[in-house]
């Protein structure tokens, strides 16, 4: 006789059963990538509460067990953590999700998932997805920052950026693009030009109902910091924590002052840290 259980696992269902070909490709092709996560050290699959009464029928069609669905409470609910994330990726499309999110690294696995709307919040980037981040969104400033914010944000990126330490392969041309916006938001005339440019790009996009000529050539967003203690409000999802809100975000710096830098160099299977 086939073996077949759902148990509650924290805020997620955990399913756990013999193991069956067609019962996998039945759970990847009904339950969508977000909503479900393979447990390598319980055997088990983690499924979002949601799709628990899918999950029943399809161990009873594919192993003839009647499973028993639990009843999980406080799913959604909202927590605040303080998180060591040794490395932040650039967002990506995930299958069942609508909207790009990247994964953070905590206590040695993939277990915090950052929206691109809360990354791009955080940074104050405009949040249309198809738009590349303004001068101020590469630093990581709000348009009324002050030439000391502006310079602070600019030394804290470049470090993090800078080719000498940072080796993944995009890291030349996030440099740039730092250095470009510091070029431009630390000079007084040339921030006022650049701001009335964003205001007459915004004027002709209301007007004209489009993007920005480069909208089409953005896949991604990679923030400003790769790594850094996050105070974060969120939720428990599958074993990983899906952050709703960033309070705070500070550099991970060790007794001598020295300060992580993280990044993934091209071809490595995992990412590396410096301290500079």
């Amino acid at each position: 006789m086939s073996y077949a259980e759902l148990k509650q696992a924290g805020s997620s269902l955990a399913l756990l059963s013999d193991y069956s070909p067609a019962l996998v490709a039945a759970l990847k092709a009904t339950v969508p990538y977000t909503a479900r996560r393979w447990e390598p050290d319980m055997r088990a699959w983690l499924i979002d509460p949601a799709y628990g009464m899918a999950v029943q029928q399809i161990v009873k069609q594919h192993l003839g067990v009647d499973v028993h669905v639990p009843q999980v409470q406080n799913q959604n609910a909202l927590t605040t953590r303080l998180l060591r994330v040794e490395y932040i990726g650039q967002t990506k499309d995930r299958q069942g999700s609508d909207e790009r999110t990247a994964f953070g690294f905590v206590d040695g696995q993939w277990a915090v998932i950052f929206p691109e709307n809360v990354l791009k919040k955080w940074f104050d980037v405009e949040s249309a997805p198809t738009e590349k981040p303004t001068l101020y969104g590469m630093l990581g400033v709000p348009r009324a920052a002050n030439v000391a914010e502006i310079k602070t944000a600019y030394r804290r990126a470049a470090r993090q950026w800078h080719p000498d330490v940072n080796r993944d392969p995009d890291a030349p041309e996030q440099f740039m693009a730092i250095q470009r916006a510091y070029e431009v938001l630390g000079n007084e005339l040339a921030r006022r030009k650049y701001d009335a440019g964003l205001q007459l790009e915004a004027s002709l996009r209301q007007t004209s109902g489009m993007g920005r000529l480069d909208d089409m050539l953005f896949v991604g967003y990679r923030a400003p910091l790769t790594c850094g203690y996050i105070l974060a409000i969120g939720v428990e999802s599958l074993g990983r924590f899906v952050v709703r809100e960033i309070k705070a975000w500070e550099d991970i710096a060790r007794e001598d002052g020295r300060i992580m830098v993280s990044s993934w160099p091209r071809g490595a299977e995992i990412f590396q840290v410096q301290w500079v």
